[in-house]
């Protein structure tokens, strides 16, 4: 039996939501938030033969067929369900991995209203708890696009067929991005509709495969869905259920302390942080840690009185990326660079948590332990020789990972920051979905727009174009089946440009906690234009950007309740702009 993490009390089809929407951004309810039915019609609908029709609805998305047909003649219909094509106009009836496909033999009872077949769902066979059940008055549901029904009756209108989706409430006009750049809208595009339509089950959960909610996964999720609208329940839920399952990797519990973060950056609410102060003190893994500071990793040293710290009872593993195939050859050690990169980032963290909360003592001390972790991080894994991150003690490789997370840490000493990034640029993309969030926010804080975006419409099996071009409209659990041969189709720790476009190349970010004052740094590389709308805490901020022949121009639209800090190439010092419209001018070569 799975473990129902929270009632979804679905509504009926047509139901409204049971919620308003936010009158402040510090009103946050302690009910979970609840997916909803919505109805969607196939944009293309083909006969293809004597009882033989195909539909496709253009996205794939959670839900379930429904042939509304009050008087349908008595009859059985094959159903088959799927979010891949073998050949056109024809449901791959053997995907690879977990690439969804079900048949069903649905029976028309002449009389009822609405016909749909029983979906299933399993997990697999070494999952046997956490995972996320979806009850309801229609049952399971599935990801899909296509529908073929074989075997329909004379007299039957296409129209009939329809597919009823469930997610939660989104609001499409809450966000935007359209630039110069086709192949970065349809990559946001992807992402966007990637995390709406991954909120079926209530809580971030990791895809259709497993259906659990793992604190990496939900952290870009939280990302994705803060950068797409100004609903912040379902980040704050997830990490609620992921308080009472934590997960085995090490870097997870410090990925959980950075949403709790992003939790009290955007709603200024500092209940959950409060409620929860000791359990992310432990998920620091201070207590993990030796006397110069650096956290070392072993069996012998997760305690029971740790692991109970943290709501475990097998101890933590290492990461690094995943799948193992991602992982540029690490040479994971007891102290570990990519660990111990988490570990002086969240101590960071807990010293901003506590200056919030007013415990200054605290938060001081939280910042002498970081120096120290810094200045033993720095004595450790600094190759001054060759100007790189060593993996761990003991070895001399340095991979991917180890230089990439500490760009975006803050940890490569600044002199030496420019061999650093040259010699992430030689390696390539040797990371995965996941780790590629890290390598484009590191990016963009080291002035390296160009790069990001680059990487960001870059063709090719290794990104996101890669995945359309595969037949997905969401985004993919890892770059290729080459890498992950049971990847699934619906992935949303695969949505870093949501995010990244908004937090980064548009450069939105609340300022204070609560989004009373908003800071606007853009970095379009070197896109002729873009037009974006960002939500925040307080209001949605509209951002024009335009490329001239010798300057450029900004345009921003800053809401009621905000003032936002505008940053300008060039100079050091930000504009304060307060609720209207604003438009600035900046010459053509300080953009980045």
């Amino acid at each position: 039996m799975g473990l129902l993490l929270a009632p979804l009390a679905i509504p009926a089809t047509g139901a409204t939501p049971n919620e308003s929407p936010m009158r402040s951004a510090h009103q946050l309810s302690d009910a979970p938030p609840l997916p909803v039915w919505s109805i969607d019609q196939a944009v293309a609908s083909r006969r293809l033969g004597e009882g033989h029709w195909f539909f496709d609805f253009g996205l794939a998305r959670f839900g379930q067929a429904v042939i509304h047909w009050p008087q349908a003649p008595a009859g059985t219909v094959r159903m088959h369900l799927g979010e891949r094509l073998s050949l056109p106009h024809q449901i791959d009836r053997s995907p690879p991995g977990s690439v969804r496909y079900q048949v069903h033999d649905v029976e028309l009872l002449s009389g009822q209203a609405e016909h749909h077949p029983r979906l299933h769902w399993h997990p697999p066979g070494w999952l046997t708890q956490g995972f996320v059940t979806t009850p309801g008055d229609r049952g399971e549901v599935m990801p899909f696009r296509y529908v073929e029904l074989e075997g329909v009756p004379p007299g039957f209108d296409p129209q009939r067929l329809r597919r009823h989706s469930l997610a939660l409430p989104f609001d499409p006009d809450a966000a935007h991005f359209r630039s110069s750049c086709s192949a970065l809208d349809a990559v946001w595009n992807l992402c966007r509709h990637t995390t709406e339509a991954t909120t079926f089950a209530g809580v971030y959960v990791d895809g259709d495969r497993e259906r659990l909610p793992y604190e990496g996964d939900a952290h870009i999720h939280q990302l994705s869905h803060y950068a797409l609208d100004r609903r912040y329940e379902a980040a704050r839920h997830t990490m609620e259920v992921l308080l009472r399952q934590p997960t085995w990797p090490v870097e997870w519990q410090m990925h959980l302390l950075m949403m709790a973060w992003e939790d009290l950056l955007y709603t200024g609410n500092t209940d959950f942080v409060r409620r929860h102060h000791d359990r992310l003190v432990a998920a620091t893994l201070s207590a993990l840690a030796r006397p110069d500071g650096l956290v070392e990793l072993g069996r012998e040293n997760q305690t029971p009185g740790f692991l109970a710290s943290i709501g475990r009872q097998e101890p933590l593993r290492t990461l690094i990326d995943w799948p193992p195939a991602e992982r540029d050859r690490h040479v994971t050690g007891a102290a570990d660079a990519v660990v111990n990169a988490f570990h002086h980032h969240s101590l960071l963290l807990m010293g901003r948590i506590d200056g919030l909360l007013g415990d200054t003592v605290a938060a001081a001390r939280w910042l002498e332990k970081a120096e120290q972790v810094r200045t033993s991080y720095l004595r450790c894994f600094w190759d001054a020789q060759r100007q790189r991150v060593r993996d761990s003690e003991g070895t001399r490789h340095a991979s991917w990972h180890s230089q990439v997370f500490a760009l975006r840490f803050g940890l490569v000493p600044p002199p030496h920051v420019e061999p650093v990034l040259r010699h992430v640029r030689r390696r390539g993309l040797a990371g995965s979905v996941y780790a590629v969030q890290h390598l484009l926010d590191a990016l963009y804080q080291h002035g390296q727009a160009q790069w990001a975006l680059e990487r960001m419409r870059a063709e090719g099996d290794r990104g996101w174009l890669g995945m359309l071009e595969q037949g997905s409209t969401m985004t993919l659990e890892a770059w290729n089946a080459d890498v992950k041969p049971n990847l699934d189709w619906n992935h949303a720790w695969g949505t870093a440009p949501a995010n990244v476009v908004a937090r980064r190349l548009v450069g939105v970010q609340p300022a204070t906690p609560g989004g009373a004052r908003v800071r606007v740094q853009p970095q379009p590389g070197d896109l002729a234009y873009f037009d974006a709308r960002v939500p925040c805490p307080r209001g949605p901020v509209d951002v024009r950007w335009h490329r001239g022949q010798r300057s450029a121009v900004i345009e921003i639209e800053v809401p009621e309740h905000t003032v936002v800090e505008l940053m300008l190439p060039g100079q050091p010092l930000a504009r304060m702009l307060p609720p209207g419209r604003h438009r600035h001018t900046a010459t053509q070569e300080r953009w980045p």
